[in-house]
């Protein structure tokens, strides 16, 4: 959940930075997350953030979806990916990019510098590392 697609998070969005990414608390883009208990917690809080959380949470948001594989003129239709990924990964790369990858590298064997390819563009960008 990024803030600035956020309509689950009123406090966050309402605590936003002005201009650029919106961001939770003027340092976090994201409205849900592991770390950072000081945005979700008194106890772990420090002003100003101690009279308005929980601004995140690390609830995940969970969605159900089933796996194809089907036959249609002749040809086998499956889902062949199931692709886990940081928000930065998608601020950065379109489902069709990220597709392209995939199959890209599936032609490539393991071990080579394919992957790190896409991870140096990426780190680039300085939004996935």
């Amino acid at each position: 959940h990024v803030i600035a697609r956020s309509n689950n998070a009123p406090r966050a969005i309402s605590s936003a930075s002005n201009g650029g990414i919106r961001r939770v608390a003027g340092s976090l883009a994201v409205t849900r997350a592991l770390g950072d208990a000081y945005l979700k917690t008194p106890e772990l809080s420090f002003l100003p953030y101690k009279l308005h959380v929980p601004y995140i949470t690390a609830r995940p948001d969970i969605s159900h979806r089933l796996l194809t594989s089907m036959a249609v003129d002749n040809r086998s239709l499956c889902d062949r990916f199931l692709v886990l990924a940081s928000d930065g990964v998608w601020e950065q790369s379109s489902n069709d990019e990220v597709v392209d990858w995939l199959q890209n590298f599936e032609k490539r064997s393991y071990g080579s510098d394919y992957e790190e390819d896409l991870y140096d563009r990426e780190v680039a960008e300085n939004n996935i590392s």
